[in-house]
């Protein structure tokens, strides 16, 4: 089943083999900021290593010439911070100091607060080389939040394919509020709103189901029922999670079933008994519901009749 990013990718109506590639590229970009990170990285510590060896060349240079060494002086106050050391020395320990911070903050799942901090280190940091190292930084934790973002959708996902829509809806609330100011955010957002479609679509084809079967017209089940072999069965109830059949000839015998315990395919078919002319909207919702799980050839025709709104499609 759709889980994850890709499930965020089918609601986005991303193909699999485009977001294959986009994940290939992601690596790739980050690969390249992590050696320059790294490559940054080394600069400075050669900067302080240099910094360093100028200091004792010229102490040696005071001894040898017998002057009095001076007692060493702290620099004058910067931003309220004195330091007598190299500038890449304290480069170095403002920029663990964030790491270490934003690192607290993940660890908390405060995910928004991690990128909120790396954008204000370097939003105060605006003196080379520190504002590309933030700015790298900020853009590697940005991707790499993704690894949190697939981790923590996996039990709403599973709520999704089990019907239970309401309590997904508020999981992925929940997570796209811990996300609030990083890219991701967007992405959840679109991905409660596609299960919301999901839920409307399950509820509009319960009304009707519930509906038919009030009037004395239930709906013919389109498929054969293993557990039921022979019999011709037809939709005597729904609602949000169980369904029941009934045996054409005699209602009583019937038989309810979890709509989770129906294969994907099946529930596509009584949707689409019960709704045989979808409106553009609704063709998108059944397109949502039909790459959530994985029934690609369905969505793929649901969606290109949603594009060019035929209804009847």
């Amino acid at each position: 089943m759709a889980s994850g990013i890709f499930a965020v990718a089918a609601i986005l109506g991303i193909g699999a083999a485009t977001l294959h590639y986009v994940s290939k590229q992601r690596a790739a970009e980050e690969e390249t900021r992590r050696r320059e990170i790294a490559e940054k990285t080394a600069r400075l510590r050669e900067e302080l290593a240099r910094a360093e060896a100028e200091l004792r060349r010229r102490e040696m240079e005071l001894l040898a010439s017998g002057a009095p060494l001076l007692p060493e002086q702290p620099e004058a106050p910067q931003n309220g911070h004195p330091s007598a050391r190299p500038d890449a020395a304290r480069n170095g320990d403002v920029f663990d100091a964030l790491v270490a911070e934003v690192n607290a903050l993940l660890a908390e799942r405060r995910y928004g607060a991690a990128a909120a901090a790396a954008r204000k280190f370097a939003d105060e940091h605006g003196e080379q080389p520190m504002h590309d190292m933030a700015v790298d930084f900020l853009g590697r934790l940005n991707n790499s939040l993704l690894k949190h973002v697939e981790e923590q959708s996996a039990d709403p996902n599973r709520l999704v394919n089990d019907f239970l829509y309401d309590e997904a809806v508020t999981e992925y609330q929940h997570l796209a509020a811990r996300f609030e100011g990083t890219p991701w955010k967007r992405f959840l957002d679109v991905r409660t709103a596609g299960i919301k479609s999901q839920q409307a679509l399950h509820s509009e084809a319960i009304r009707r189901l519930k509906d038919a079967a009030r009037n004395g017209t239930p709906v013919p089940l389109p498929f054969e029922m293993p557990e039921l072999p022979g019999l011709k069965l037809l939709v005597a109830d729904a609602d949000p999670v169980w369904v029941t059949f009934v045996w054409e000839k005699d209602s009583r015998y019937r038989r309810g079933f979890q709509w989770k315990a129906l294969p994907p395919k099946n529930v596509c078919a009584i949707y689409s008994a019960c709704i045989p002319a979808p409106t553009p909207a609704q063709h998108e919702m059944f397109g949502l519901f039909c790459q959530e799980r994985d029934l690609i050839d369905e969505a793929e025709k649901h969606f290109t009749a949603a594009e060019r709104n035929d209804p009847h499609d």
